[in-house]
């Protein structure tokens, strides 16, 4: 079986805490009173979820909307953001080109300049409340990619965004290192895009 590990922080705070192997691989959330975000990492799959206290229907609005989604690219740093949502028989299509600067480990030099194009897809659909989406995002030039299964589902009053994916880099000699460190950097990067979400939904 796989190894994993979970970890969860308030919206609104900045502690992370990893549980002991005793503890439940599920990952515990703490009460904060604020939304919750989850990020897990497998060898297989790593995964992201965030409990909004918004309904479905208020979350998908805010992040399949263009200027939305601009802004976010915009408040991570990321620069010269192109954005273009479409509708086409029922599905909502989506896709972001951006440039991001990310400081790099020695390894990774190799393969990545500290500024990357990264073109992002996603393609929604809905069944009631809830709505599902295949992404694919590719780093420009790199030959890695980022193929992702997400879903947000009603959840009490408000709902929840989980997101399943796997990276694929092209670079034999490196490409589990390089992978580990694609999902963290991944995983992180999630994790900025929902508390700023949150954000503007407060």
């Amino acid at each position: 079986m796989p190894r994993r590990e979970d970890y969860a922080v308030g919206v609104g705070g900045s502690d992370v805490t990893k549980p002991s192997r005793r503890q439940s691989r599920t990952g515990a959330v703490a009460d904060t009173g604020a939304d919750t975000v989850i990020c897990g990492r497998s060898e297989l799959m790593p995964r992201f979820r965030h409990e909004y206290r918004q309904d479905t229907d208020t979350v998908f609005a805010l992040i399949t909307n263009p200027d939305a989604l601009t802004k976010r690219c915009e408040a991570l740093g990321e620069r010269d953001v192109k954005v273009e949502v479409s509708e086409e028989a029922g599905t909502t299509k989506i896709r972001i080109a951006r440039e991001v600067e990310q400081e790099l480990p020695g390894f990774a030099k190799r393969l990545f300049k500290p500024t990357n194009v990264l073109v992002e897809k996603e393609e929604w659909q809905s069944s009631g409340d809830r709505k599902t989406a295949k992404g694919h995002l590719k780093i420009v030039g790199t030959g890695a990619t980022f193929d992702s299964t997400i879903t947000l589902s009603p959840q009490g009053a408000g709902c929840v965004y989980e997101i399943d994916f796997k990276v694929t880099a092209k670079a034999p000699l490196i490409r589990k290192k390089l992978e580990a460190f694609i999902g963290e950097t991944a995983l992180e990067s999630l994790r900025k895009q929902h508390e700023h979400y949150a954000s503007v939904l407060r």
